[in-house]
Formats: structure tokens, sequence, C-alpha cells
């Protein structure tokens, strides 16, 4: 009796951390901008960062990245960024952490781009969010804009 039950607390405990979804920052990919405004210089930042876990569940993968999304961008936009976007990538043999840490142009090979993009937030000036959703290099969501608040 007390072994099937610890049998079963294994068998949640290890189905839990399965389906677990962690965000990764590559911040020495990101990439901040500057142009030149006839009132003031204007900042634009792009984010990178790599998806590790189970990202099958579109609904949960979804919901994961768009409150870490919201979040973190509050924190870049009160950093008087005019624009801000976060592109985030699965983790695959070639776009993951070890390689990316090493040659963060990575991200921007066409294998990374084609394969492994999977989400782009966008904010301009204070607004609400552009999200687009990726696969195969070309976006499939959205075909008119999709507006994103906060899951929390």
């Amino acid at each position: 009796m007390t072994s099937t039950i610890l049998f079963i607390l294994m068998m949640l405990f290890s189905c839990k951390s399965d389906d677990e979804i962690k965000i990764f920052h590559i911040a020495n990919a990101d990439f901040i901008d500057t142009v030149k405004s006839s009132n003031k210089p204007l900042y634009n930042k792009i984010s990178y960062f790599i998806i590790n876990g189970n990202i099958s569940n579109k609904s949960k993968l979804s919901n994961v990245v768009d409150s870490f999304a919201v979040h973190t961008s509050r924190e870049q936009m009160n950093a008087e960024f005019n624009e801000y976007s976060m592109m985030f990538y699965k983790e695959s043999p070639e776009t993951n952490l070890g390689n990316i840490r090493k040659d963060p142009k990575k991200l921007d090979d066409v294998y990374a781009q084609q394969h492994d993009l999977i989400l782009v937030y966008s904010w301009a000036n204070n607004r609400n969010p552009i999200k687009y959703e990726y696969k195969n290099g070309e976006i499939i969501n959205p075909k008119g804009k999709l507006i994103i608040t906060d899951v929390k």
C-alpha cells in the first residue's frame, strides 16, 4: 500500500515537472537603437528569450508567455523606450542557451528564424502590444491585431 502511494506521488510530480515552461533572457543578444528626432532621441530595444520545456500545450504556452511579456514590458517601457520588442525562440539543438551565449548572432541566422522563432511581442509609444505568432518562419497570427492583457 505504501509503495503504491509513493509510486502515484512520484508519477504526479514527474508529470508536473514535464509540463513546466521556463523562459531565459539572452541579455548579451539585446539590441538598443537610437533614432534622432526633432525633439529628443528615441530609444528602441529588442530583447531575446529562449523558451525551454513543453510548448505543445499552446494555451498554456500563451498564458505563461503573455504574462511574462506584459510584466517585463512594463519595466522596459518605464525606462523610456519608444519601442520595445520581445522575441521568443523555442529551444532546439541549434537554438539553445549554450550556442546563443557563445554567439548571439545565431538568433538572426536562417535556421533560428525559420524553425525556432515562435512569438514576437511589440510595443510602441506605450500602447497595447501586438503579438505575432510564427511557424516555419512565417507569421500565422494575427490575421488582424491581437491585444493581450495581463492574465494574472
